[in-house]
């Protein structure tokens, strides 16, 4: 409590990243599920692709918690994103960047399931 009340622009910063980010992946055509914190989740809406664009943005080096059932319903399946305020504009624009263009990779891609 004594940073927050020392160092208010970190608060002012936290609240701009995170609704820049935001922004940006809702131009990206991105569903933000009406977010206004800094953990901004990305609706994806299975679980298999959940996981393989997890797992291709952390190759990536953009590390997001992805969400899948049973944690959350079936067809809920979201991206868990963090933003700080130490983050720098440019990373999420990036971040944004690559996170649009790797679900649009997947989402492109049909998925085999074997049961």
């Amino acid at each position: 409590m004594d940073i927050l009340a020392e160092e208010p622009e970190r608060v002012s910063r936290l609240t701009r990243n995170a609704g820049l980010f935001r922004e940006l992946l809702q131009r990206e055509g991105l569903d933000t599920l009406g977010s206004q914190t800094a953990i901004v989740p990305v609706h994806v809406g299975d679980r298999w692709r959940t996981l393989e664009i997890g797992s291709e943005l952390l190759r990536r080096g953009v590390f997001v918690n992805p969400v899948i059932y049973p944690g959350i319903r079936q067809g809920a399946e979201r991206l868990r994103c963090f933003v700080s305020a130490r983050h720098a504009e440019g990373d999420l624009r990036q971040a944004a960047r690559l996170i649009s263009d790797v679900m649009k990779a997947v989402s492109s891609r049909v998925l085999v399931r074997v049961r």
